[in-house]
């Protein structure tokens, strides 16, 4: 957010004017008023927005506040806004509210019901625990309200929060180059992967440390370089999957080099094709559906031990086979695709689903890739 142009930095304002505007008007008037109802679907649509399918964390911190882990950069006209919701979090002692998932589906009512919450905590003597108790009480369990922490304590947790952050972002743009560096000397002979092994064991140590942080960046959606962010962010949500169903670190290293390397093969495949906006001929679509085994290739000329070879081929190979082994590229000595396959091939469709591209109007929201992916789910 650290422009305030930014689509992120714009609706992190909306979300405080929307916010600071739906406390006063509740001070005013009932849960049926018209200006109250429009007020709240302003707010759950911005909230909506900022979280794009996860929690967003409003954390106070020394009179600035942070949105999504980003400092709020806010224009001059909203500064008495901003001024007023810092007076609010700090006369009722809060330095996090948190806004969960479940926030989406929560009527009106019960959102207007917390909203009172709220503003009547500041008549406790503790109200923060004062909150906890009525929360809980009326059982609502979407918002989390954390008091202020002691500033010493807090900032020892954001020093290392940031540093967890720098460490997995520099991994990310190191794991673009990376990518880019191998595709373009696997176009003029053999390459060596020792750098991209291990850029993947530091993906893998870091999806240990923190499976959502890494997640987080696999939303990155660079168009001007999309063919070497989107081998990263599958890599990143192929590792996350496999971390989820207790693959072993030696596993998980291997399937994060496979998602790095899944789309080599495009390499060989004209950029006229690739960026081709509308629909592909049948000529151009046998060129893309060429892909994966131009990458097998790609893979076995790689400078690396015949072990890695063998563990990093099979998974581009299939990555764009169907369970029923339709897809391509098509094979009569396979009846069943590999566990590694499998995770790469759910990581690259909602990967691609996801970001912006040549050939469809706009990217799908994450909860509509994950149900056209359900229902295409025997494809």
């Amino acid at each position: 957010m650290s422009d305030p142009h930014s689509s992120l930095a714009r609706a992190g304002q909306e979300f405080m004017k929307f916010l600071y505007r739906l406390i006063n008007t509740v001070r005013i008037y009932r849960e049926n008023n018209q200006l109250i109802r429009k007020g709240v679907g302003e707010l759950k649509g911005v909230i909506d927005t900022l979280a794009g399918g996860g929690d967003i964390n409003v954390h106070l911190w020394r009179g600035r506040f942070h949105i999504r882990g980003e400092r709020l950069q806010y224009r001059r006209d909203l500064a008495s806004v901003v001024n007023g919701m810092v007076a609010y979090f700090t006369q009722r002692n809060i330095g996090q509210i948190i806004f969960l998932n479940a926030s989406g589906n929560v009527s009106t009512e019960e959102f207007v019901a917390m909203i009172r919450l709220l503003n009547d905590s500041v008549m406790s003597d503790d109200p923060p625990a004062w909150l906890e108790d009525k929360m809980l009480e009326h059982g609502f369990s979407w918002l989390q309200v954390i008091r202020k922490q002691d500033e010493e304590l807090a900032d020892k947790e954001a020093s290392l929060e940031e540093e967890r952050y720098e460490k997995a972002r520099s991994t990310y743009i190191h794991a673009v180059d990376a990518v880019r560096e191998v595709a373009q000397k696997a176009c003029k002979g053999i390459v060596g992967v020792r750098k991209t092994r291990r850029l993947a064991q530091n993906i893998v140590d870091l999806v240990r440390d923190d499976n959502s942080l890494m997640l987080g960046l696999a939303s990155i959606k660079d168009y001007d370089d999309y063919t070497y962010t989107h081998s990263v962010n599958v890599a990143l949500l192929a590792t996350c999957l496999g971390r989820q169903i207790n693959m072993s670190d030696i596993s998980l290293e291997y399937l994060s080099v496979c998602g790095l390397l899944h789309d080599l093969g495009k390499v060989g495949v004209s950029k006229d094709v690739l960026h081709k906006q509308g629909e592909l001929s049948v000529g151009e679509w046998d060129e893309m559906k060429a892909h994966p085994l131009i990458g097998v290739r790609k893979i076995l000329r790689l400078n690396a031990p015949h072990k890695l070879r063998s563990r990093i081929i099979l998974g581009p190979f299939e990555h764009h086979l169907n369970p029923d082994m339709s897809g391509y590229p098509r094979t009569i000595f396979m009846d069943k695709i590999s566990l590694i396959g499998k995770i790469l091939r759910i990581a690259d469709v909602y990967e691609a689903l996801t970001a912006q591209r040549a050939y469809r109007t706009r990217a799908f929201a994450p909860d509509e890739a994950l149900r056209k992916m359900w229902s295409e789910r025997g494809a």
